[in-house]
């Protein structure tokens, strides 16, 4: 009986052994598989990253060649993207493509005066409106540019361009022609795309200090982010916001009346686009008259028709070229988180319906972006015709600090 108790343990002692010794194999197996799809995965994405920069920067200079036969300097403008531009304006521009973390490639322009970024210099962001581009920095040529004007003072100047633009659509795993490439609104702007633009800017510049100006949706994203995510309020030096589009319900304009139209997301949907914004075709003639009178065409252009019906252009080429640029592009759903501000009379995130908010946010309401949370210096500019002074007392109130704004 004995000698069957020892055989036991030793088979008993010698199956444990042997368990363990395969178990170690197959965990040191597995952990140098991990390694290897890690690093096949960094390989694929910088390869990406890499081509689509390369693709980009030789179409630009392919531009750069055959627009030196145009007729004139207006025609040359309004058949130039934004790098070209920027090249025939007389600075240099270099382009970067980044990735978020969910997946979308973005392509950014940074620009300077003699392609040689000093050490010393500090870095500005600037981030476009709704359905707009980098292009829109620019149009005004070399003269009046906000972003020449920076470059010239000794800044190292970097332009973005969010999810869905012209310059940024396209995703590591979705086409731009499925439905969920579109689910986004200023909101994954601000938490993905900025901040990815802020973290590579970092990996560029180490410890150095970086401005942000944000134009309506670009100002919007910013403070989603600050609100959001504490630690860019460490990382930005401080944040101009103009024209921020945040508490809507004062809000002047087609955008207000916009939002009156319907009180069915479906119908909304019927006349912007299910995911994309296309031209708006289907406005009501009495909406048309009443923002666009005498230019019809004007009103299907969607930012124009947003922001008073191009009515205030002065110039006959800008208004031309502006045409050329914009819209750039960007999400349906942008638009109706932006009704949904207004309709709300709060700054909260995107609401799902009570179900879908309570998978997305643990909650049946959408939670408000929390503007105490904002502790970097921010710097406000108005436009008498989007931003009253109620709604810079309401930030102010919100925010807990007094804003400077001018």
């Amino acid at each position: 009986m004995e000698v069957v108790q020892n055989m036991s343990n030793t088979i008993k002692g010698f199956f444990v052994k042997t368990m363990s010794a395969i178990k170690k194999k197959f965990q040191n197996l597995w952990q140098n598989t991990k390694e290897v799809i890690e690093k096949k995965k960094k390989s694929i994405k910088k390869s990406l990253i890499n081509f689509v920069t390369k693709l980009l920067q030789a179409e630009t200079e392919s531009k750069n060649k055959t627009v030196l036969f145009s007729e004139t300097q207006h025609d040359t403008e309004n058949n130039m993207q934004g790098p070209q531009l920027i090249a025939f304006h007389g600075y240099k521009v270099e382009l970067h493509t980044l990735m978020t973390s969910d997946g979308y490639l973005l392509t950014v322009h940074r620009l300077s005066l003699t392609g040689h970024i000093q050490t010393e210099s500090k870095v500005v962001i600037l981030h476009h409106g709704m359905l707009g581009s980098s292009d829109d920095f620019i149009l005004l040529g070399k003269s009046r540019s906000l972003p020449y004007m920076l470059s010239e003072a000794g800044y190292d100047v970097w332009l973005a361009n969010a999810r869905g633009n012209k310059y940024s659509k396209m995703h590591s795993a979705k086409p731009a022609d499925a439905p969920d490439f579109w689910d986004f609104s200023f909101h994954e702007i601000g938490l993905y795309d900025l901040s990815a633009l802020i973290n590579y800017v970092l990996q560029i510049r180490d410890k150095v200090e970086i401005c942000l100006i944000g134009y309506s949706m670009g100002a919007t994203s910013a403070l989603a982010l600050l609100s959001t995510d504490s630690i860019y309020n460490e990382i930005l030096k401080s944040v101009i916001l103009i024209a921020p589009l945040v508490f809507m319900r004062q809000v002047k304009g087609p955008l207000k009346q916009f939002a009156g139209l319907t009180n069915n997301e479906d119908e909304l949907i019927d006349i912007l686009d299910p995911y994309e914004i296309a031209p708006f075709k289907r406005l009501s003639r009495e909406l048309v008259d009443r923002f666009c009178p005498g230019d019809a065409e004007l009103c299907e252009n969607p930012l124009l028709f947003l922001t008073n019906g191009g009515q205030e252009f002065s110039d006959e080429n800008i208004k031309e070229l502006v045409l050329n640029h914009v819209p750039a592009g960007g999400s349906t759903k942008t638009i109706l988180h932006y009704i949904q501000l207004i309709k709300s009379a709060r700054f909260q995130m995107y609401d799902h319906g009570p179900q879908s908010n309570l998978k997305n946010y643990g909650t049946i309401t959408p939670p408000l972006y929390n503007l105490r949370n904002v502790t970097t210096p921010v710097y406000l500019l108005r436009l008498k015709y989007i931003i009253l002074d109620a709604q810079i007392k309401r930030y102010n109130k919100s925010i807990g600090q007094i804003f400077p704004s001018y």
